[in-house]
């Protein structure tokens, strides 16, 4: 069962990271503390040492991993949490990726070398 939430809500999670298999069959939830302790081969990959549970996305439905299958709306089990956005947030990902968050339009001009403004 799923409902639709107001603009400037959002999902709260029990950990700080959600990593799911590109097939998605299997994920694990880790907190700060525990992505330290993992090894990092490349920007993109990391090998950690198995001390929390690797859970299957056929047994066990948790909103995080429901939220990354096609959905029409918000599990109603999801924590949620309502704030308010005043400001346009933008964060830096990795390799010159960026995610914003906004409660409104916001128009966007991305410039890449050698063309043309994309807005």
């Amino acid at each position: 069962m799923c409902k639709e939430l107001p603009p400037e809500a959002f999902i709260g999670s029990e950990e700080d990271f959600l990593m799911i298999d590109t097939l998605k069959q299997v994920y694990v939830k880790l907190n700060e503390l525990e992505l330290d302790e993992c090894k990092v081969i490349s920007p993109d990959w990391l090998v950690c040492k198995q001390t929390f549970p690797v859970k299957s996305t056929h047994v066990h439905q948790e909103c995080e991993v429901r939220l990354l299958e096609p959905t029409t709306g918000i599990p109603l089990d999801s924590k949620k949490k309502i704030i308010s956005l005043d400001n346009v947030t933008w964060l830096p990902l990795t390799h010159n990726k960026w995610i914003f968050a906004t409660s409104h339009r916001e128009r966007v001009t991305i410039l890449c070398k050698f063309l043309n403004p994309v807005t």
